[in-house]
C-alpha cells in the first residue's frame, strides 16, 4: 500500500500529495477509509478488555489472580513492571471502553463505586479513597429504598443517585455490561474503531454522548449527562 501510495518512479520518490492521517479519514471527510495499525491494534485490545469485563473463564480467572489485587477492582488495577505485555494492552484502552459502556442494572450485583450504574460514570472515578470498596448497589438499595449511611457521599454525589431511577429486581440475573456505541448493547471491533475515529475528530473523550444516551436508553436506562 505505502509503495503504490508514496513508492518511486523511474528512480524517483513520487511526491506525497496526502499524509497517511488523511487518507485514513472516511470516503465522506475525503479520505480513503483506510486504517491505522494502530487503531486495529487498539480495537482488538478493546475486546480483549471487554472479554475480561464480561466473561468468567480460565484465562479471565487468571488475568485477574495475577494482575489485580484482592482489595482492587478490575477498572481501577495498575500495571507494574511484572505485568504482562496483554495486560499493559488492555490498560491502554480500559478507559475507553469503561467510558463507553454501562452497567444494565437487574439484582444490583453491580460494584457501588466503580461500575457505571447511573450513566455518567462511577461514583469512585475521582475519588483519592473510596469507603467499602467492596459494596454492590444491593447492599445500599432494599426495596428500592436508598440506605446511605454506611457511606460519605457529596451533594453532588446523592443528586446523581437519586436523579438515576435505579430499581432492582428481586430474583433477577446478574447485572451486566453493554456497550453503548451499539444497538444490542454487545462488542463489536467495527464500532469501536468507530467510536475512536469519532474521538480522534474532537480531540476528546466524553463519557457520555448524544448517540451513547440513546444506545443506553434503547435498555430502559435512564442516562444522566453532567
Amino acid at each position: 500500500m505505502s509503495t503504490f501510495l508514496w513508492g518511486e518512479v523511474e528512480g524517483r520518490d513520487k511526491r506525497h500529495w496526502r499524509k497517511w492521517q488523511a487518507l485514513c479519514k472516511p470516503t465522506q471527510e475525503n479520505g480513503l477509509g483506510l486504517r491505522r495499525l494502530q487503531d486495529v491494534h487498539d480495537a482488538f485490545g478493546c475486546k480483549l478488555w471487554w472479554k475480561m469485563r464480561t466473561s468468567d473463564t480460565l484465562w479471565t480467572r487468571f488475568m485477574c489472580a495475577k494482575h489485580v489485587a484482592v482489595t482492587e477492582h478490575l477498572t481501577t488495577a495498575p500495571a507494574s513492571q511484572t505485568s504482562s505485555a496483554v495486560w499493559k494492552r488492555m490498560l491502554r484502552v480500559r478507559d475507553f471502553v469503561e467510558e463507553h459502556s454501562q452497567t444494565l442494572i437487574k439484582n444490583g450485583s453491580a460494584s457501588f463505586w466503580y461500575d457505571n450504574w447511573i450513566g455518567s460514570g462511577p461514583l469512585g472515578k475521582h475519588r483519592l479513597h473510596v469507603p467499602s470498596p467492596n459494596l454492590c448497589l444491593r447492599d445500599v438499595l432494599h426495596d428500592n429504598i436508598w440506605h446511605l449511611d454506611q457511606v460519605s457521599l457529596s451533594s453532588e454525589e446523592m443528586s446523581r443517585i437519586h436523579h438515576s431511577q435505579v430499581r432492582l429486581t428481586p430474583g433477577a440475573a446478574p447485572d451486566c455490561l453493554i456497550w453503548c456505541p451499539t444497538s444490542h448493547g454487545g462488542f463489536q471491533i467495527s464500532s469501536a474503531l468507530e467510536r475512536a475515529f469519532v474521538i480522534t475528530l474532537s480531540q476528546c473523550l466524553p463519557a457520555c454522548c448524544s448517540g451513547i444516551n440513546a444506545s443506553a436508553e434503547s435498555f430502559g436506562i435512564h442516562v444522566e449527562t453532567v
